[in-house]
């Protein structure tokens, strides 16, 4: 039930931020069907969050890398890919959640290099942070859910 509500509850945010945002962004790529597969892609990612983290994350980012590669609209549309970067890494998969954190910096990356642009380039660097800012956090709430086991353990041996 949780995932059908985060998945339902995210297609909403993400479809109408989108295209809000090409509202203010004329000079992007309009929504047309791939745009809205991808975005199908990226929000129906999330009903794996729990049972296979891995391909939650594989999808996330794959659609959101898409997203960022076609030109469409910055919008909402990366925050699944932001959950399950944060989900992968605080679940005790960090090599998986750090490389999908890493491709969502170098994608926005490798579209500056191709179109440079002061506007691409700020929020290149914004989105880069972002990144961090979700990724770093779960590497805390990793360590700190370790730690806790490790004093539990400790505490029943004693």
């Amino acid at each position: 039930m949780r995932a059908l509500v985060l998945v339902c509850g995210m297609a909403v945010v993400v479809v109408y931020s989108t295209v809000l945002a090409y509202g203010n962004q004329p000079d992007t790529r309009p929504l047309d069907p791939a745009g809205y597969a991808l975005l199908a892609a990226a929000v129906i990612g999330l009903a794996w969050l729990r049972s296979r983290p891995e391909v939650s994350l594989i999808v996330c980012v794959g659609a959101a890398g898409g997203c960022f590669m076609l030109g469409y609209a910055y919008a909402l549309w990366p925050v699944p890919a932001l959950i399950a970067v944060f989900t992968a890494i605080s679940g005790g998969r960090r090599s998986a959640g750090w490389v999908g954190a890493a491709v969502l910096v170098l994608l926005p990356a490798i579209g500056v290099a191709t179109h440079p642009a002061l506007d691409r380039v700020v929020g290149a660097v914004i989105w880069a942070l972002l990144v961090l800012v979700v990724a770093q956090p779960a590497e805390v709430s990793r360590a700190r859910r370790a730690s806790t086991a490790a004093e539990e353990l400790g505490a029943a041996d004693a």
